[in-house]
């Protein structure tokens, strides 16, 4: 008696030992999950904090697309040029002309002194001694010489640096103009701040830095992910361990949950997803020189679930605060809530646990949880995204002497996708395991008989209990009105598809007429306004007088050089007596301070014929033809394509001028886009109309038949429509841009930045088109189950309603009929493009609003056109009709099952 006594004592006491045991080993387990998710949380914000300091750092808005990057890049092109300016022969000849002819003036202008008459007997010896012993044609013939002599000291390296430092100084002037000034403080706070931050003194040491903390974080991360998912992996073995187990399965479901919310919390808050697009690397030719622009972020996003959140609620607009909201309630609480309420059910007494609110949470509510939605649509975008990305960043590769970009798509998931997928399917493997392991029937299906509620009404109006001709009338008249509305809509979905197409073909060719990379990106078109500039500063230069001033000291000193090396050679010692008798003279009658007197007035001499219309005309000749040479030397990128395509498409819609052609697509894109949105919305009226004519009759079984399969054939047209037409279309540009660059004003007009305008069918076409097999496996996932599983449901629908009973009764046909709408994703592709344009739009919007600009330096006016299209209206009406159909088939099928 006693051993049984101790045998039940020891039976009693293995289970609580059992569960003490697996209460300390999992708590074991979830300490270790907490910690590597907490240190998971913080270095996703580690990460996304250093890669958003490296997007500001390197942002093309304070690289290429600042106005003080490229003043400083025309600024040094032009100093360096200016500073190793070289004459060709062709050039020297033409100044040896100047020279000699400003030469000529002066020896003129002496001898007019000369012979002008002379009143005292000094003065007329003086004349009569320089008419005998000095020579004006031998000098004159020597004139040659002194220009060539002149040349050759312009064009020593000393005298050449003063006369290009004098030169500089108007640009240099222009350089202090505040109109350059666009970006130069914002750039300095934040690359000062930065360099603080980080205790590096320059850019490239900043982004080593940057890097390498990067690659050491973005290690830890995986790290990490790879043990949570392992130790998810070690809870689930434990539970096939002990799937016979009863005793434990409530501790260890409950300990379960915990682990679900650890997964679901890292899962919300770390990154999802990170879009990254880059230039690395820019350099062409320009003016004869190398333009380099390094690491030039084009767009950086990476955002959480949580933070999309905070982003859409904290828009100003309506539609952007409901999609925050129903992404927090369906993809945040409904989650938390379920976990809540399963534990609640399992532990919870029988009162508790079928109380309505607990039981539709734990076993309902996953029907409405958007978590399994969301890790969808974050794939398709991120596979989609990255092929678009790619696509578009490869035609900005170029690689050859004159010019050189390397583009680079950094976009990735994240660590917190890998988590939070895993939370979703912990939390399908937890919900499987509570039906098996609940003592309670909640989670048990009510059956489709007894939900199946009709109307005695119905069953009275048998087809059976009808006369012939009534049944026949009422068919025919249903059958004229259906078709006629059948018409409408086949004649309304063609037109809205054919519509859908033009628009995108005129869309096209005026994103493509006036695109970013043949504007603003185009090396041609910056190339032609520069040197417009460049040639305008040439033909409108003009000497102040203050270098007026600074070439009068160089002349003087040239001249009174001259004279002093004239009077030196002169009074050298001679040896024949002419030689000695010119010297006397010289001396006797020459005075050198006189005539160094006179220098002064001999250089503004110069400096007059120097400035003289015709002098300073060919001068202009010489250094625009320089500047041509320069020109030639610049890469020649799209110039000739440009030229070519602008012609075709004058020539295609018979205009001459790009404002004609842009104001013609815009008028005819306007009639399309308002004719179609009306065939989109007669097609959603017709929707209604037969929605509405179903309910009107929906006591009238003997009608039901022929209203459900015409209704079919207006959801095939639904379908088609809805999948061939333009579903979203993202339209972001830059509407003006115009600044000052030395002293002139440059502007850009009508640049499209991006522009994308697809149907399913052609989003499913680029996927497929991808070399990559993730690309590809998503685009056929997309074809099956949202082009192929709901045409097949449709056909099986109509095979049951109108096959014999042997055909109705067919496992496929009921299965595709009634058991297969969990797997057709048309609803979640509605909600996803809905709530992925509403995100979308909203952060084109703030971030195009951070380039609007309005001061003198610099304006730039951008516009996010992006907008859901007809095609979306279209499909989504037949997603709202195919719910009508379902209920239409339920009701169908409850009759025939009632009436047999």
């Amino acid at each position: 008696m006693n051993s049984e006594v101790q045998s039940t004592a020891q039976n009693a006491k293995r289970p609580v030992i059992s569960k003490l045991l697996l209460i300390f080993g999992l708590a074991i387990l979830l300490c270790g999950e907490a910690y590597f998710a907490y240190r998971l949380h913080i270095l996703s914000a580690q990460q996304e904090e250093i890669k958003k300091d490296y997007a500001a750092a390197n942002n093309i808005t304070l690289g290429l697309f600042s106005v003080e990057e490229w003043h400083d890049e025309i600024a040094g092109i032009l100093n360096h040029q200016v500073r190793h300016f070289s004459l060709t022969t062709k050039q020297k000849a033409q100044l040896q002309k100047e020279v000699e002819q400003i030469i000529l003036a002066l020896i003129n202008k002496a001898e007019a002194l000369v012979e002008k008459p002379q009143k005292s007997i000094g003065g007329k010896i003086k004349r009569f001694a320089v008419k005998t012993f000095v020579k004006t044609d031998k000098i004159k013939a020597e004139v040659p010489a002194f220009a060539r002599m002149v040349i050759a000291k312009v064009d020593n390296p000393a005298n050449k640096n003063q006369i290009s430092k004098m030169a500089m100084g108007k640009v240099a002037a222009l350089e202090r103009t505040p109109y350059l000034d666009s970006t130069i403080k914002a750039n300095h706070a934040i690359t000062g701040s930065l360099y603080k931050k980080y205790q590096v003194t320059d850019r490239d040491e900043l982004n080593k830095r940057l890097n390498r903390s990067l690659d050491q974080i973005r290690t830890t991360m995986y790290t990490f992910s790879s043990v949570m998912l392992g130790i998810v992996l070690a809870v689930l073995l434990l539970w096939w361990l002990l799937r016979k187990n009863t005793a434990l399965h409530a501790t260890l479901f409950i300990m379960s949950l915990l682990f679900a919310f650890i997964l679901l919390g890292v899962g919300l808050t770390a990154s999802m997803i990170e879009v990254d697009a880059r230039i690395k690397s820019l350099d062409f030719m320009l003016l004869g020189e190398h333009v380099v622009f390094k690491d030039q972020v084009l767009f950086f996003q990476s955002k959480s679930i949580l933070d999309v959140v905070h982003v859409l609620i904290s828009q100003p607009k309506v539609d952007s605060i409901l999609v925050g909201v129903l992404i927090m309630v369906f993809s945040i609480l409904f989650p938390i809530m379920k976990l809540s309420s399963t534990g609640i059910h399992l532990l919870g007494r029988r009162k508790l646990a079928e109380n309505k609110f607990i039981k539709y949470f734990a076993f309902q509510s996953g029907k409405w949880s958007m978590a399994d939605v969301i890790v969808i649509a974050i794939l398709m975008a991120y596979i989609g995204l990255n092929g678009l990305l790619e696509s578009q960043l490869a035609a900005l590769k170029i690689n050859s002497d004159p010019l050189t970009i390397v583009s680079t798509n950094n976009t990735a998931l994240q660590p917190g996708y890998i988590i939070f997928i895993c939370f979703v399917l912990y939390s399908l493997i937890l919900s499987t395991i509570l039906k098996f392991i609940t003592p309670h029937d909640a989670h048990q299906p009510v059956s489709a008989d007894a939900d199946s509620t009709v109307d005695p009404s119905v069953i009275a109006a048998d087809p059976t209990t009808l006369s012939e001709s009534t049944f026949r009338g009422s068919n025919i008249i249903v059958i004229i009105a259906l078709s006629i509305v059948l018409c409408i809509e086949g004649f309304c979905g063609y037109h809205l598809s054919l519509f859908s197409r033009q628009q995108e073909q005129l869309k096209q060719d005026y994103s493509t007429i006036n695109n970013i990379t043949f504007g603003i990106f185009s090396i041609d078109q910056w190339r032609e306004k520069i040197m417009d500039v460049v040639n305008g500063r040439v033909d409108n230069f003009k000497v102040s007088s203050q270098q007026k001033k600074a070439m009068q000291v160089q002349v003087e000193k040239q001249l009174h050089g001259l004279v002093a090396k004239t009077a030196k050679e002169i009074n050298r010692p001679q040896k024949t007596f002419a030689g000695k008798l010119k010297k006397f003279a010289f001396n006797q009658v020459i005075d050198v301070r006189e005539i160094q007197a006179q220098v002064p007035s001999f250089a503004r001499t110069i400096i007059t014929k120097v400035n003289s219309p015709a002098s300073t005309k060919r001068l202009k000749n010489i250094a625009t033809s320089k500047l041509g040479q320069l020109e030639r030397q610049t890469y020649d990128s799209t110039g000739e394509a440009h030229i070519i395509m602008v012609k075709a498409m004058y020539k295609k819609y018979q205009v001459k001028n790009i404002t004609e052609l842009n104001s013609k697509l815009s008028r005819q894109l306007v009639d399309i886009r308002t004719a179609s949105y009306h065939y989109a919305y007669i097609m959603f009226g017709c929707v209604v109309l037969v929605t509405i004519l179903w309910w009107l009759l929906r006591r009238k079984a003997h009608l039901q038949n022929t209203l459900f399969v015409l209704s079919l054939l207006i959801a095939f047209v639904l379908l088609g429509v809805g999948v061939t037409s333009s579903i979203i279309e993202v339209d972001a540009r830059m509407g003006n841009m115009s600044f000052m660059l030395l002293g002139e004003k440059l502007g850009f007009e009508n640049q499209v930045l991006f522009y994308q305008n697809k149907s399913l069918l052609e989003v499913i076409q680029v996927l497929v088109a991808q070399p990559k097999p993730d690309a590809i496996l998503v685009g056929v996932l997309l074809f099956v189950f949202v082009i192929v599983l709901p045409i097949l449901i449709l056909i099986a629908a109509g095979l049951h309603v109108l096959g014999n009973e042997h055909l109705a009764e067919n496992k496929i046909v009921k299965y595709l009929a009634f058991e297969s709408g969990k797997w057709n994703m048309a609803d979640v592709m509605v909600v996803g493009i809905g709530m992925t344009y509403i995100g979308l739009n909203g952060i084109l919007k703030s971030q195009l609003g951070g380039l609007n600009i309005h001061n003198d330096m610099l304006t730039t006016v951008t516009t996010n056109n992006s907008s859901l299209q007809p095609g979306f209206l279209v499909f989504a009406a037949y997603v709202l009709y195919e719910i009508v159909l379902v209920r239409m088939l339920k009701q169908i099928t409850a009759r025939s099952s009632i009436q047999h």
